[in-house]
């Protein structure tokens, strides 16, 4: 997808959010000097065309998310206003959509050398509360390259989880949970 198809997309949802107003409702604009190049796609702002020509903060929208047209699939996502937009960037990054949280699953996809076969086994038994012999199992799994799951108790403790995995050596990912 190009710059230009994206824009096109996002002008095109701006003018579906327009039609579904009544006709007093302020006609919106993109903010193209602001629009945000990534690597996976544009992040486009916008605002009431009303505000543009007049710069007053009485002609601005409030509400009005960033939007973010994927580079691969041209799929757009709203992003959000009760965050900084980095932190919708980032969940993005991370999970693939602006609103998602990290689950309580893990992905153990295999390690790297010197992965710590002990300390790896310790690590899952204290954060999902599995036995010896089923933590066992599942670093023995991921050692010889199998890709496994297991369940934290809480998403936080997930979280903790993969980063004291990786600090081992193992590839552990928190798997997204849907966002609502």
């Amino acid at each position: 997808m190009t710059s230009s198809e994206a824009e096109a997309l996002a002008r095109a949802y701006l003018l579906r959010l327009s039609d579904g107003c009544d006709r007093h409702a302020p006609r919106l604009v993109l903010l193209a000097e602001q629009t945000q190049v990534h690597d996976f796609g544009w992040v486009f702002f916008w605002n009431s065309a009303a505000f543009l020509a007049s710069g007053l903060d009485g002609d601005a929208l409030a509400g009005n998310c960033p939007l973010i047209v994927e580079r691969k699939t041209g799929s757009l996502l709203e992003t959000g206003t009760a965050y900084e937009l980095e932190h919708y960037i980032e969940r993005y990054r991370q999970y693939g959509h602006p609103h998602a949280e990290g689950g309580t699953l893990v992905l153990l996809a295999g390690c790297d050398y010197g992965a710590g076969k002990v300390a790896g086994t310790k690590l899952v038994r204290d954060y999902t509360g599995v036995g010896l012999a089923d933590a066992k199992r599942v670093i023995e799994q991921c050692l010889a390259g199998e890709y496994v799951t297991v369940e934290a108790k809480t998403c936080g403790q997930a979280s903790a989880l993969c980063a004291e995995l990786r600090a081992v050596n193992f590839n552990a990912e928190q798997l997204p949970q849907a966002p609502c």
